[in-house]
């Protein structure tokens, strides 16, 4: 839908405040009480508000939907239209058609979703005007090489760890073996982790508590093993406890580390998810260079990242990464 004026009795006005007063502490608590009542996390449920699923895989998508009601929230308070629990019915919409103005389609999406869970509508799909601009986000081997110079040798292994083996932040503090983590015992695609370099076969958790199997080169091994714990140990990440084998670093630490380091070596990053982006591309390379079908490359390349579903790998084939000028 085209933004065009609204016959809403709220008008739209930017609806940012001070996030560390009072009102807006109170707000949080709020959101974040209204968000344990509408979601709950598990991986597949029927519980539904008019086809809507309120089941949330995440932690993670947890705390995106809560951001989206802090949002609502706060557009609300300055324009003296209530509260989450009290608030006039032309108030999504007025605030979607905002947001429309100001966000891109991904977060556009999000905040309709979660205003869809709170008011147990159907809302309007407004078209957002700013265009959603994909930046490629996959290194080159060089270019991680030069970031994982920039970095502490524990930090570097990790970077070049999370490269070899397509890992998020988050998978790098799970790894483990497959006889104490076991994959999931969803199908498996039989060209996932062929013509990869000489490895062995270890397991990680990723989001959705999903664990997958991964391979990790054999150069890596030796080290990887030799920082293993003696036992076990449980680690915190974004408000989820998770079961950590081996000392390595990982998670918010390493990415943020990562980021530092790649915006001194080239003034810009991709972010450390971009080591993923460049694994996929490699990965389809080189099945598709060994004659596999396109289309079993893309099912087994999207299992090996966690995701099985082949269509998502679009999202890592945008080229190269080239630094901002």
């Amino acid at each position: 839908m085209t933004p065009k004026p609204l016959p809403l009795a709220l008008e739209i006005r930017d609806h940012s405040f001070a996030a560390d007063s009072a009102v807006d502490k109170a707000l949080r608590r709020q959101a974040w009480a209204i968000t344990l009542r509408l979601t709950r996390l598990g991986r597949r449920a029927t519980g539904s508000i008019k086809g809507r699923s309120n089941w949330i895989k995440s932690i993670g998508s947890q705390r995106i939907f809560n951001d989206a009601i802090v949002g609502f929230g706060r557009f609300l308070e300055v324009n003296c239209a209530g509260n989450l629990k009290s608030f006039p019915s032309d108030a999504p919409e007025a605030y979607l058609f905002a947001r429309c103005l100001r966000v891109e389609e991904a977060q556009l999406k999000l905040d309709r979703w979660a205003l869809q869970l709170l008011t147990g509508e159907r809302l309007s799909n407004f078209e957002p005007s700013r265009p959603q601009v994909l930046r490629p986000r996959a290194y080159t081997p060089q270019q991680i090489a030069a970031v994982a110079a920039r970095q502490t040798p524990p930090n570097a292994f990790s970077t070049m760890l999370a490269s070899a083996a397509g890992l998020r932040s988050m998978e790098l503090l799970t790894i483990g073996r497959l006889d104490e983590q076991p994959r999931d015992s969803r199908p498996w695609p039989a060209l996932a982790h062929v013509f990869f370099e000489p490895s062995a076969e270890y397991s990680v958790r990723g989001k959705g508590g999903l664990i997958r199997a991964i391979r990790i080169p054999w150069r890596f091994v030796e080290q990887l093993e030799g920082s293993r714990r003696r036992s076990p140990v449980r680690v915190r990440h974004s408000g989820r406890d998770l079961m950590s084998f081996y000392q390595i670093c990982g998670g918010t630490k390493w990415a943020d580390s990562f980021s530092e380091a790649c915006k001194r070596e080239f003034r810009d990053t991709a972010g450390a998810h971009g080591l993923r982006h460049s694994y996929v591309q490699d990965r389809l390379e080189c099945l598709l260079t060994n004659g596999v079908q396109e289309r079993t490359a893309r099912a087994a390349v999207s299992a090996e990242v966690g995701h099985f579903r082949t269509e998502i790998i679009d999202t890592y084939l945008r080229g190269r990464w080239r630094p901002s000028p």
